[in-house]
């Protein structure tokens, strides 16, 4: 079963979808006419991630799942675990960190199309020479969501 939610953040609406109980996507869009959430499944994850938004969590007790090639899944669980909440790592330096040194590009590829953004915070992810670099949603929502973990400490 298949559930997609949507709430007013901030940085803008923001939507989830659940499927069979785990969240499998989240993502920043300006879709009208989202539907609110109705499950109490659905009613905790919202609450939880209007919690990190507003500066009062860090961490996520909602099941989640995610897919992707085994490189994906290698970088996307290092940024998870190592690279701390409020803090930030460049490109090269999470490539080399999860075991692929010189794989930057492919590093932002995985940035690029990062299905649980915040849960596998790609926003901390950053150029050589600390600028910004990209970000799928938008240059300003990466720097708001820098500048909110730096705030919550």
């Amino acid at each position: 079963m298949k559930e997609i939610f949507g709430f007013q953040t901030p940085f803008g609406q923001l939507i989830v979808c659940l499927e069979a109980g785990y969240v499998v996507r989240i993502e920043f869009s300006e879709q009208p006419d989202i539907p609110v959430a109705s499950s109490p499944a659905a009613r905790h994850v919202q609450k939880e991630l209007e919690g990190y938004l507003s500066k009062k969590r860090k961490m996520f007790s909602f099941p989640y799942r995610i897919e992707g090639s085994p490189f994906a899944l290698k970088v996307l669980e290092t940024l998870k675990s190592q690279v701390p909440f409020g803090e930030t790592i460049s490109y090269k330096d999470l490539a080399a960190l999860a075991g692929s040194k010189g794989a930057s590009r492919a590093v932002g590829t995985v940035m690029a199309r990062n299905p649980l953004p915040i849960l596998y915070p790609c926003h901390r992810v950053v150029r050589s020479d600390g600028g910004p670099g990209g970000y799928a949603y938008g240059i300003e929502r990466k720097l708001g969501l820098l500048e909110l973990e730096k705030a919550a400490g």
